[in-house]
């Protein structure tokens, strides 16, 4: 986790501990990854995160929403 915060500081700024730790480990998924949460947690703000790192990565992303 340590080299991920390191390589994407600037994507990460303003993040919590865990909040870096849900998105290295997303990085890491073999499969799909969810995220979930109480209302405020920041999923939302991960989620934009993790988008911002895949584009510079330049990773092929499918993002779905399930919604009430």
């Amino acid at each position: 986790m340590k080299q991920f915060v390191d390589d994407h500081e600037h994507e990460l700024r303003g993040l919590n501990d865990t909040q870096k730790k849900t998105l290295a480990k997303s990085f890491c998924a073999k499969d799909y990854q969810m995220i979930i949460g109480v209302p405020g947690s920041g999923k939302t703000e991960i989620i934009v995160r993790f988008l911002l790192i895949a584009k510079k990565l330049k990773l092929k992303i499918l993002l779905l929403n399930y919604c009430h």
